[in-house]
């Protein structure tokens, strides 16, 4: 691309060239970890351990299903889950065929807090279950409902898996936000981090791994919290962290490796921010390689991201510049969301998330026959990634053109205008997700599990219109990746 001689202190227009080196140094390469040694103390560690909670969660006459639905979203919370798949999947079955077989009315024994809860389970796990259960709540707006705090909490992130045209849960985002913001100042201090978390972003768009070292925190400091599922979360996360040390210290290696800092320098150095959708994406243990795949894979797309966005080569920007100056040509809205599909990265990121030992063609093949559920979070990322990274793609000369550009200059509105366009739509494409969610049985929901997990993390790096990828510092990225890489509990 570079002309013999080029500085590149400059881009070939002429332009300082913004520098993004890596924020770690040499934090992930001065420890090469034997994770051998570490699996094995690990299983004798918790081996006695996992069979107690599983003996908690399969037991039938000492526990309730209120228990058992509570039990169920510790275990997920904490990052322990995945040992209990096929148990957890039985048992929130069994209540479903009992409240289904009732035609939900069963549901009506439970409070705001467990039909919440109840209810936003059964969504993510792929069982449906209409709002109508909610609407005896919505009826009744007394004092006691306004003050019911954690049965607030509870409604408020079960309206995170809603879809179109369910009014009920349109309302109880209103309601529950204005109750939950107003009481928040009078409740103790453990239950007030919990809503203002929530209330910053609902559960169901957390990327799980990131809400473990979160809850660990909080759930051990609860009064009702089991010491046993405690000692057995911290005893998981520092084997899963050990996990992603080896990973990393593997990952900066090959990055070093290829020389490309010094060969193109103005590319963002950001493997570290790449791995994070590599864990993002798969955090359980035996995803190594899957994780491996997608951190190389956003890594390089940034190299050709930063190479064709900010450093074209001269000639190419001098006839484009023309063309834009003899035909003030600007491409269709309509086909720069065409476009997003492809420049949203959800199927390629998607396609090495995919390489793990049972995955098959069938599955890649599905994958490429763009399923509504990913084409509709390739374009919410699409429009989240466009409000992040419109004022550093336009490059304050104007060379390059935005979807934001685009679609102010179609419609004939303000930037600000454009931008609250770009929200509504996103969330109106997350609503689709969700339908498309339950709806999907064509294959497993293991194979579902990363296009969410990739709008979960493009929420969480794009949080408030910032790039959290390019300036982690800006949205807490960076000390998220202390708290998972880094910081052992």
């Amino acid at each position: 691309m570079a002309s013999e001689g080029f500085d590149h202190s400059k881009n070939e227009i002429g332009q300082p060239a913004q520098s993004f080196p890596s924020l770690w140094g040499d934090t992930f390469i001065s420890k090469n970890i034997d994770t051998h040694e570490v699996q094995v103390k690990y299983d004798e560690s918790v081996a006695p351990l996992r069979e107690e909670v599983r003996e908690m969660l399969m037991a039938k006459e000492s526990k309730t299903s209120t228990d058992k639905i509570a039990l169920i979203d510790i275990l997920e919370r904490l990052g322990l889950s995945y040992h209990f798949e096929k148990e957890i999947d039985e048992q929130l079955e069994l209540i479903f065929r009992e409240s289904s077989a009732s035609n939900f009315k069963t549901m009506e024994k439970y409070d705001l807090f467990n039909t919440s809860l109840l209810f936003r389970l059964f969504r993510q796990h792929g069982h449906i279950i209409p709002c109508g259960v909610f609407d005896r709540f919505m009826k009744d707006t007394d004092e006691d409902l306004k003050s019911d705090i954690k049965g607030l909490l509870s409604l408020y992130e079960a309206t995170g898996v809603r879809i179109q045209g369910e009014n009920v849960l349109e309302e109880a985002i209103t309601f529950t936000t204005c109750h939950l913001n107003h009481l928040r100042s009078e409740i103790d201090p453990l239950l007030r981090e919990r809503v203002s978390r929530a209330l910053l972003r609902s559960i169901h768009r957390e990327v799980p791994i990131l809400v473990v070292r979160y809850y660990i925190s909080i759930y051990e400091k609860e009064s009702s919290s089991n010491e046993l599922i405690v000692r057995f979360a911290k005893l998981n996360f520092n084997y899963l962290q050990s996990l992603y040390q080896k990973e990393l210290f593997d990952l900066t290696r090959w990055w070093r490796d290829s020389n490309m800092s010094s060969k193109v320098p103005y590319v963002r150095d950001r493997i570290v921010e790449s791995y994070v959708w590599g864990v993002g994406m798969n955090y359980e243990p035996q995803y190594s390689f899957a994780r491996t795949a997608v951190a190389k894979a956003v890594q390089l797309i940034a190299v050709l991201d930063d190479t064709y966005d900010t450093y074209a080569p001269l000639e190419d920007l001098e006839i484009f510049t023309q063309v834009l100056q003899r035909r003030k040509h600007v491409p269709p809205f309509e086909d720069i969301v065409s476009l997003g599909l492809v420049t949203s990265t959800l199927f390629m990121l998607v396609s090495a998330s995919y390489l793990i030992g049972s995955a098959t063609q069938q599955h890649f093949e599905w994958l490429m026959s763009k399923p509504q559920i990913a084409v509709a979070m390739a374009q919410f990322c699409r429009y989240a990634n466009d409000r992040a990274t419109n004022e550093r793609e336009s490059n304050d000369g104007g060379e390059n053109l935005t979807a934001v550009d685009c679609y102010m200059k179609q419609y004939g509105v303000s930037k600000e205008e454009a931008m609250n366009k770009f929200a509504q739509l996103a969330e109106d494409l997350w609503m689709s997700v969700n339908k498309e969610w339950v709806e999907t049985v064509s294959v497993p929901r293991q194979f579902l599990k990363p296009i969410l997990n990739f709008g979960r993390l493009t929420v969480a790096c794009y949080d408030k219109g910032e790039d959290g990828y390019t300036y982690p510092e800006r949205v807490m990225i960076k000390s998220q990746i202390l708290a998972l890489f880094v910081d052992p509990i």
